[in-house]
């Protein structure tokens, strides 16, 4: 059985057997746009693991045995540094607020203060309220979120502060995201078709409408999975100035990149439409990136393209495409899911697919049908540093930290009840990781300032 295809099956399997029993899935209803339904089951009580250390110990050097795990070069463009995470006895994250929303209940979203491992509401907010739409912004200063049981839309700070509280209009639907620093993408939309969007200025409270209306932009049953703007599909440059979207071309799908003041098609890329990877553009808008087949720069496009034979692509604002992966060549399957930019824009962490597989047996809940694994690709030396921590069923991206030293991955092996998950928590510096807290999915790292 081709296991990155099985990936895809069984989540959509598992959706379509939550919505038959009577749970069916609302991306409006989760906080961070994620294909996750609203279960009704209590909330659990979190388990905070030995990660978590007293503030006067969060420097403290882990115990661990450097040798039980050594990096291997096994092909090129890949390194594989498997961590043990039995090996440790806890990390000192950095001082931060880390936001997550409850597998069982994701109306459920609390704090973590990073240092101690305790647990609050969101900024202006009680447990109790009904959360949606959470999303940390690009500069890891502020929490943007609807809360649905006082009406509001509310920007929190990593302090516990409130910035903005305004009465949420009846004619919004959800936040797609933040454009930047300072905008909200805020969805309008009635129906999945129409695509109305405005731009949120959170310092003014101005608002704009977004062009989101394009006479290429089509429907797909079922939907690529970006993380974000799961409703209207469009993903724009921090600028608002490109806007890159699924389409259609060469009579197959297509990624098409749109320049916004001329109306005019920058590039169109048939075979870029792919399960589970969502286009992210740099914070500096020069370029984002994408998966596509090993052919994509030296051949027609195919209809049947085999999405376990895929690789990363650069794509730039003025439409060039460059390859920076090159695993197909020496491995029978490839994939990559959601990715994140690391706050320097350097390198990229996400869960990642290369098989035949031959993962060491040290994560108890790692599943042989679920072979996604953390790993981190520098871009400047096309380097693949495979961690081997394992990310099961997630839909989440990496989370990371606002230093860039440390990553969050979920490892949801268990997405039916009883609902599992471990949350690892990883000191890319001293090669360690923990497990933070189980029964959680990270959403994004509010820095202190």
């Amino acid at each position: 059985m081709n296991k990155a295809i099985s990936l895809k099956q069984i989540t959509l399997s598992i959706l379509a057997l939550v919505m038959a029993a009577g749970c069916a899935p609302s991306p409006r209803a989760t906080p961070s746009g994620l294909a996750q339904a609203t279960l009704p089951r209590p909330a659990p009580s979190a388990t905070v693991r030995s990660t978590q250390v007293p503030t006067s110990q969060a420097t403290q050097t882990p115990d661990v045995d450097p040798t039980i795990t050594p990096t291997a070069h096994i092909a090129d463009g890949l390194t594989r540094a498997c961590i043990d995470p039995s090996k440790s006895t806890g990390i000192g994250l950095p001082p931060g607020r880390i936001v997550m929303f409850a597998i069982d209940n994701p109306s459920r979203v609390v704090v973590m203060d990073a240092e101690t491992g305790s647990l609050e509401a969101l900024p202006g907010s009680s447990e109790k309220d009904v959360m949606s739409s959470v999303h940390v912004s690009p500069d890891f200063t502020k929490i943007a979120y609807r809360n649905e049981t006082l009406g509001q839309l509310t920007i929190g700070e990593a302090s516990g502060s409130v910035s903005l509280s305004i009465p949420w209009p009846a004619t919004w639907q959800q936040i797609d995201g933040w454009l930047n620093d300072h905008q909200l993408i805020v969805d309008t939309s009635t129906t999945g078709e129409d695509h109305k969007l405005v731009l949120l200025d959170v310092d003014s409270q101005a608002q704009t409408e977004l062009p989101s209306t394009f006479p290429d932009l089509i429907a797909f049953d079922p939907d690529p999975f970006w993380q974000w703007f799961n409703a209207t599909k469009i993903i724009y440059d921090r600028t608002a100035r490109t806007a890159l979207y699924p389409g259609k071309s060469s009579g197959m799908g297509a990624l098409i990149l749109r320049s916004l003041p001329d109306e005019k098609i920058i590039t169109e890329l048939p075979g870029t439409i792919s399960y589970g990877l969502t286009p992210i553009w740099s914070l500096d808008s020069q370029r984002t990136v994408i998966k596509g087949p090993a052919s994509l720069l030296s051949a027609k496009p195919k209809e049947d393209i085999d999405s376990t034979q895929e690789e990363l692509y650069l794509l730039d604002a003025d439409g060039v495409t460059k390859q920076i992966t090159h695993l197909t060549e020496s491995w029978e399957e490839v994939d990559f899911y959601q990715y994140s930019w690391s706050p320097d824009g350097t390198r990229l962490a996400f869960r990642f697919i290369a098989g035949p597989y031959d993962y060491p047996d040290l994560y108890p809940t790692s599943r042989p049908d679920l072979p996604g694994r953390l790993a981190v690709l520098d871009l400047e030396s096309g380097m693949i540093t495979d961690y081997c921590l394992p990310s099961g069923q997630s839909l989440a991206a990496p989370v990371w930290s606002p230093d860039g030293g440390y990553l969050l991955v979920e490892d949801y092996y268990q997405s039916l009840p009883p609902y599992e998950s471990n949350v690892y928590a990883v000191d890319l510096e001293k090669h360690v990781a923990s497990i933070l807290i189980d029964g959680f999915t990270p959403i994004g790292w509010v820095a202190l300032k």
